[in-house]
Formats: C-alpha cells, sequence, structure tokens
C-alpha cells in the first residue's frame, strides 16, 4: 500500500490503520456486548459515535501540531494512546461476550487499562 505524504509527514500509516481496524472491532464488539447483557440504548450509541468523531479530530490536531511545530511524535503518540484504549476496550468486550483469551494478552492489555486499580 502506497502511503501518502505531505512534507514527510504519513498520513496513513500502520498505527492509524490499526486503530480504525480496532475501532470496528470495538464498534461491533460493543453491539454485541450490548445484545446479550444490556439491550440496545441510543443514548450510548449516540455518546460512541461522538467520542469516534472527536478521536479522529484528535489525530487531525495532533498531526496539525506536528506540521506547525516540526515535530514527528505527537500524532504518533496520539494514535498509539487510541489503538491501547481500543485494545482494553476489546479485551473486556470479549470477557463479556464469553471468549477466554490466552492470559498472557489478557494481563499484557489489562496492565494498560487506567481503571484497573479501580477494580481491584
Amino acid at each position: 500500500m502506497e502511503v501518502l505524504t505531505l512534507q514527510n509527514v504519513e498520513i496513513v500509516d500502520k498505527w492509524l490503520q490499526v486503530y480504525l481496524v480496532f475501532l470496528l472491532m470495538d464498534f461491533a464488539t460493543g453491539l454485541m456486548k450490548a445484545y446479550k447483557v444490556e439491550g440496545f440504548k441510543s443514548r450510548k450509541l449516540r455518546d460512541g459515535v461522538i467520542r469516534v468523531i472527536t478521536e479522529l479530530m484528535a489525530i487531525v490536531f495532533s498531526g496539525v501540531l506536528d506540521f506547525a511545530f516540526g515535530l514527528n511524535i505527537l500524532m504518533v503518540a496520539t494514535k498509539t494512546l487510541l489503538v491501547f484504549k481500543e485494545a482494553i476496550s476489546i479485551v473486556e468486550n470479549f470477557g463479556v461476550l464469553g471468549v477466554k483469551l490466552p492470559d498472557i494478552i489478557t494481563e499484557k492489555i489489562q496492565d494498560l487499562n487506567p481503571h484497573k486499580k479501580d477494580k481491584q
């Protein structure tokens, strides 16, 4: 896949691709979890869509800051953070749906969870 660039700033890179795939997986597993456990709530869905749009805006915002200040780290850091956030959510959704992942995956992902200490 050819990478689009603007003054050496990658527009479509692996972190964005991983984020978008994880975003779709989180959305799908979230819908399944809602169907299985909670039932569909339009308010939760609306809030989720707003969150996704805002996250995409954050990626663009950090990319503009990178461009303006001649950096090449803010957008990568933002996308990386969002990838790990989606991974945590997917693992949680899998657990509710009854999918048992290998302990090493669950442990490593849960180590990244900022709410982990609240649950202990």
